[in-house]
């Protein structure tokens, strides 16, 4: 392609990828077993600027208190990154139907607002990826337990179960100058 006469599709495009690391341990003794993991998670999209992270931990325990009284639990912690807003697809202004007599690039090399000059009705499909975008994803999740086997009474036992999730999530976009929105 040109910077001239841009092909869109390719410039709004990549490769996707798709990277996970894990990390795990595990062990115990006879009063309390573990089990302790980490995971880190990288997506690149087909779209350029369309990325996704996510780091999450996660650890369960149970420990034998005494002889008849067990407590246990299973937490996660997750952190989700989807920050970047991907390149334009659809519409008057996407990559797929844009006009491919505009220009893509100005003279120094920066994305042009305005890609066909003679009509500011059309956007840059590229012009999304400018943008300044934050959203973030903050989550805990634990199911916690504690069980009495009643000692005097052969068979009976106690089991209380609790669990509690929480999810919190930011997001934020600032179109500067440089876009259509802006």
């Amino acid at each position: 392609y040109s910077k001239n006469f841009p092909n869109w599709l390719d410039l709004a495009t990549q490769t996707g990828l798709k990277m996970r690391h894990s990390l795990s341990v595990r062990g115990g003794n006879d009063n309390i077993k573990y089990y302790i993991s980490a995971g880190y998670l990288d997506v690149k999209g087909v779209a350029v600027n369309d990325n996704f992270k996510q780091l999450s931990t996660r650890i369960n325990l149970e420990a034998t208190i005494t002889d008849w009284l067990t407590y246990g639990t299973h937490t996660g912690l997750t952190y989700d990154n989807r920050a970047g807003l991907p390149a334009s697809f659809g519409g008057e202004d996407g990559a797929y139907f844009f006009n491919p007599l505009t220009t893509a690039f100005d003279s120094s090399g920066h994305l042009t607002i305005y890609p066909w000059p003679q009509d500011v009705h059309f956007g840059n499909p590229l012009a999304p990826t400018l943008a300044q975008s934050t959203d973030n994803t903050y989550k805990i999740f634990t199911g916690n337990y504690i069980q009495a086997n009643i000692p005097f009474t052969k068979g009976l036992s106690y089991r209380l179960n609790t669990c509690i999730e929480y999810q919190a999530r930011k997001i934020s976009t600032y179109y500067g100058r440089n876009t259509l929105e802006g």
